[in-house]
């Protein structure tokens, strides 16, 4: 928990000192639910050209069989069922403390909170705080 809180800290500190444009942010889970788009994000975040093979590896990853397991696997498709799956696997005791200890981190990287609310004072002081640039709209 310390180092996800120290781990924000760096960050936003890397963010201030080499600015927007020399940092990028991008979610585990943002890129298992849309990998193509993510993809061409950041290979134009690099200045680079994205392949038409790395855009077809993408798409047979997604869409394609998977010999492993014996029946079609869509990796899209199961990236939302997969990054939600904590919701009904960990107690809700569990989800709970992880709020009440993390709430702070979380709502930084723009998930929302199942059960601890953050108090107006800590909504004011994370409202002060920039998003990471994923988020910045």
């Amino acid at each position: 928990m310390l180092s996800d809180a120290l781990d924000m800290r760096v960050f936003e500190e890397l963010l201030h000192q080499q600015g927007r444009d020399k940092m990028h942010q991008l979610r585990d889970e943002d890129l298992a639910s849309d990998p193509v788009n993510q993809t061409k994000k950041l290979f134009a975040r690099l200045g680079l050209d994205v392949h038409p093979n790395v855009l077809s590896f993408l798409r047979q990853q997604m869409s394609g069989f998977s010999s492993k397991m014996g029946k079609q696997h869509n990796s899209a498709s199961n990236a939302s069922t997969v990054r939600d799956s904590w919701k009904t696997r960990l107690p809700r005791n569990a989800i709970r403390e992880i709020e009440k200890n993390c709430g702070d981190v979380l709502l930084k990287l723009d998930y929302e909170l199942m059960f601890h609310s953050v108090n107006s004072a800590e909504q004011h002081n994370l409202a002060q705080i920039p998003p990471p640039p994923i988020f910045a709209k």
